[in-house]
């Protein structure tokens, strides 16, 4: 079903909204000649990177062989005044390897999380100004991420509207029934074509739908609720989705 919405979106995000994909770049470079390996730099720092992991790695697995310091720290020691002693735990890291990771990513997404990870110290601080922090749960993390969450899944669909309104115009209306189609589809929507993509839109609809009613009867038959398997993976698929959206 995954492979199914990533063939249903592929178009709109990677022609139409023209998504930069940062985690196919290191693939692409690999295979385009040998530059990519020749590069003294490249290995200077895969190196240093590699080096540092393994005798940490080794340190971890044998304590008498010393480590190289570059863990995490936490500096909220400094901070013991009210209200910014309500920030907590406020570690700094430097892990070679998640520095290389965050250029398979996205710019706008490595500045959310390190822009978000702020304002979420800042909303610790306002709760220790104005005593909310008493309120059980508070500043309500999870439940600020789940609504993001949403937001974007929705902003991603509505933004997509016409490219979805076409593919059900591509998978359900054939090119015969001209008459019943223009009474029924409205102007301006167009016919794609699925000749490149891994899956028909009308396989991948059809799939979908087939992959659908199979959870719902499977889960029933676990005696669970059928309002309960829909809005479970309602929520699973829309996690998905987000998460596919922001790291395109």
């Amino acid at each position: 079903m995954i492979l199914c919405i990533n063939s249903i979106l592929r178009r709109q995000w990677i022609e139409a909204e023209t998504l930069s994909h940062p985690i196919i770049q290191l693939p692409l470079a690999m295979t385009m000649g040998g530059v990519f390996w020749r590069s003294q730099l490249l290995w200077v720092r895969f190196a240093l990177a590699g080096f540092i992991d393994l005798v940490n790695s080794a340190h971890f697995l044998v304590p008498a062989i010393p480590g190289i310091p570059v863990r995490q720290r936490d500096i909220s020691c400094l901070f013991t005044e009210n209200p910014f002693n309500a920030m907590g735990w406020l570690p700094i890291f430097f892990y070679p390897f998640a520095i290389g990771l965050c250029f398979f990513a996205p710019l706008d997404l490595t500045f959310s999380v390190w822009f978000f990870y702020l304002c979420s110290k800042a909303q610790r601080v306002l709760g220790g100004i104005t005593g909310w922090q008493k309120i059980t749960g508070f500043p309500y993390y999870d439940e600020q991420m789940f609504g993001a969450a949403l937001v974007v899944f929705f902003f991603a669909l509505w933004g997509g509207r016409e490219h979805l309104k076409n593919i059900f115009k591509t998978a359900f209306v054939s090119d015969q029934s001209k008459g019943d189609r223009d009474s029924i589809m409205a102007p301006g929507l167009s016919r794609l074509s699925d000749a490149n993509e891994p899956i028909s839109y009308q396989g991948a609809l059809l799939a979908m739908a087939g992959g659908t009613l199979f959870l719902i009867l499977f889960c029933s038959r676990a005696r669970m609720s059928i309002w309960v398997v829909a809005l479970y993976f309602g929520i699973c698929f829309t996690l998905w989705t987000t998460i596919s959206r922001i790291r395109a």
